[in-house]
């Protein structure tokens, strides 16, 4: 799922930021016409580079890959050069749901048998669409896979793949993929995808993972970050640590977006703005912050300053689902424009009074930014990074510190 504006590159599948054109991968047009996709998939490819063959994927790989960087499919199974794509796969495009000129990778089965079962679940897929209606009118009268056949004749279709020995790959296949992308317990590398600058000091970064996986965040949670910084006397190396918080859908699948500015003495910042398209860094998480459910709470208020917001987005997300919530936003800035009509100047005592509810058991205001807005608004954390004590404009006001809860 990619947020709005974001557009999938029609040459090389790449998701791209609604900002970027070309696509940042293979720049091919946002707008291509159907000459300049098929020039650019062509051009797209270096002495060695292959276009991976794996079920839905269609990857553009470097040469020195041996396996797809976006489904793990090997190069030698199922890899194949831009001259080799047309014949190498057989046009379906009357199945429901896939696009006009996609393909299937035939020679995969022919060298890889357990790759059938991947084939085997789309068959329950298309059987099952036909057997309620659902599939267009033109009829499927057959789909080659290689030296496999599934006749679209109701839920039979499934069954054509229905071998003990492909069950047993099916089940042993689905036990042992992970469910989330993330590991609490253990540092995973994820590679940059694309990075924009949203200001003129703050970028957006992408890291990209496995495309069928989420990444396994809870509302409201972040991620803790890595990056080697020197070695100690002992060779020992050492690392700069900082958590963020994902602003991409936590639902979404085979990305999460950061959203962080870049201050001239952070050493973690400084790092995620030296990095390039293809490098790694290492993640780990979830780590819950506050367990957010609907309704938890009669009203939630939120106070946000700078890359602050990051936190409130994804409650915000989850809060906007409900198309029965009744949400209000008052934006204000510090240095408006001509034409600016919303507020002005830091968060004051009365914009908070007017903007938010009153004190009661019954709602929670989040607090979350620079520590000027913490110290103003509510005080800051504990040094221990408790909540500590509530202070600022929220205890004048009259909010208690069950009231209150600190980002």
């Amino acid at each position: 799922m990619s947020r709005e504006g974001d557009w999938m590159c029609p040459a090389c599948q790449h998701l791209n930021f609604k900002k970027r054109d070309p696509c940042q991968r293979c720049s091919c047009p946002k707008n291509a016409t159907a000459a300049e996709v098929s020039f650019q998939r062509t051009e797209a490819l270096m002495p060695g580079d292959w276009y991976c063959g794996g079920l839905n994927c269609g990857a553009h790989n470097y040469a020195s890959r041996v396996s797809c960087y976006r489904c793990g499919a090997l190069k030698d199974y199922c890899g194949y050069g831009a001259g080799m794509l047309a014949s190498a796969g057989y046009a379906y495009d009357a199945i429901p749901g896939w696009k006009s000129g996609d393909w299937i990778c035939t020679r995969s089965i022919e060298l890889r048998p357990e790759m059938a079962v991947f084939f085997r679940r789309f068959a329950k897929s298309v059987a099952t669409a036909v057997a309620f209606g659902s599939q267009p009118k033109s009829t499927i009268t057959g789909i080659r896979f290689g030296t496999l056949a599934a006749v679209s004749a109701g839920i039979s279709s499934y069954y054509y793949f229905s071998s003990p020995n492909l069950v047993y790959l099916d089940q042993l296949n689905e036990d042992a993929t992970p469910k989330f992308a993330l590991n609490p317990d253990k540092w995973i590398e994820f590679k940059l995808q694309d990075k924009v600058e949203a200001s003129h000091n703050t970028q957006l970064f992408r890291f990209s993972f496995d495309p069928n996986l989420k990444l396994g965040l809870d509302v409201a949670s972040c991620i803790i970050t890595r990056a080697p910084k020197q070695n100690d006397a002992d060779g020992q190396t050492k690392y700069v640590i900082r958590p963020y918080t994902p602003i991409s859908d936590p639902d979404a699948k085979g990305y999460f977006d950061l959203l962080i500015k870049v201050y001239p003495e952070g050493n973690m910042s400084q790092h995620f703005a030296s990095l390039k398209p293809g490098d790694v860094v290492e993640v780990k998480g979830p780590i819950e912050k506050l367990k957010y459910s609907p309704n938890m709470k009669k009203h939630i208020g939120m106070i946000a300053g700078g890359t602050g917001i990051t936190p409130m987005l994804q409650l915000i997300d989850a809060i906007v689902k409900n198309p029965d919530d009744n949400t209000q936003v008052f934006y204000t800035v510090d240095k408006p424009t001509n034409d600016w009509h919303g507020g002005t100047g830091y968060i004051s005592k009365d914009m908070v009074v007017k903007g938010l509810p009153s004190p009661s058991d019954d709602i929670l205001i989040l607090v979350c930014g620079p520590p000027g807005l913490m110290n103003h608004i509510s005080g800051d954390k504990a040094k221990d990074r408790s909540q500590g004590e509530l202070t600022g404009v929220l205890k004048e006001i009259g909010f208690t510190e069950n009231m209150v809860f600190k980002f």
